[in-house]
């Protein structure tokens, strides 16, 4: 016998009281499979079977075209095909607890190890945030934008890293500096209210020492940035 491009040698056993006699045409036989390895099948007369017992490929047999073959006939006649039995099983596809949406999870196992490495490294950040906003409320801007940088090496874009960043480093005077993070806070979430808040104090005060300074057009500029924000007496005068 021949099977998947191997050969495999099947020895069969059947009771005598079985086969003694002449098989003919048309009597049915069972066979069971006594033994995987080696591989021995059993064969029992069956007893006669009606038409309708017969599976549907062989009732309809007769209708197969006369030098077609079996096994063509009943692939393109689509007898066979019910690759996932949801209607005898009940298993409705699209609900959201069914299973069959899992098949080729082994091959995808990589994205979903990144993505849990991501959402740890965020929530790892978050702590850092937490404790670097504890740090500001002390009045210790240095240690705490130290704690924001570790939060920042983690998770580069928490945006409330960024934001309390910016603003420990615009208390502290480094206008540059806190602009950057808050134009990045924004790029990451253009709404997040107190990025655009402290956005745009920043620029109201950094335009002020600009123009005592003299650098009008500089001036200016900061306070074009602050109407583009939203609208602000001072930006104005």
């Amino acid at each position: 016998m021949q099977c998947c491009g191997k050969v495999l040698f099947l020895q069969l056993l059947a009771p005598v009281s079985a086969l003694s006699r002449r098989l003919s045409v048309g009597q049915y036989l069972e066979a069971r499979i006594s033994s995987v390895r080696p591989v021995k099948i059993e064969l029992l007369e069956a007893p006669p079977l009606s038409a309708s017992e017969l599976p549907e490929y062989f009732r309809n047999g007769r209708d197969m075209p006369r030098h077609a073959r079996f096994r063509d006939y009943i692939e393109e006649s689509g007898m066979l095909r019910n690759p996932y039995l949801t209607e005898a099983l009940h298993l409705p596809t699209t609900s959201l607890y069914s299973f069959l949406r899992l098949d080729g999870l082994e091959a995808d196992r990589a994205e979903p190890a990144s993505l849990l490495r991501k959402r740890q490294n965020e929530m790892l950040a978050d702590e850092y945030v937490v404790r670097g906003v504890e740090q500001m409320r002390s009045g210790n801007r240095e240690a705490a934008i130290v704690v924001l940088n570790q939060a920042l090496e983690i998770n580069p874009h928490c945006v409330e890293a960024l934001v309390a960043r910016g603003a420990a480093y615009s208390t502290n005077g480094h206008y540059v500096l806190a602009e950057a993070d808050f134009e990045k806070a924004l790029s990451l979430a253009p709404a997040h209210p107190n990025a655009r808040n402290y956005m745009v104090e920043t620029l109201v005060k950094h335009g002020s020492l600009l123009e005592v300074q003299g650098d009008v057009e500089n001036a200016r500029a900061k306070f074009e940035k602050v109407l583009q924000i939203k609208e602000d007496r001072r930006a104005r005068t």
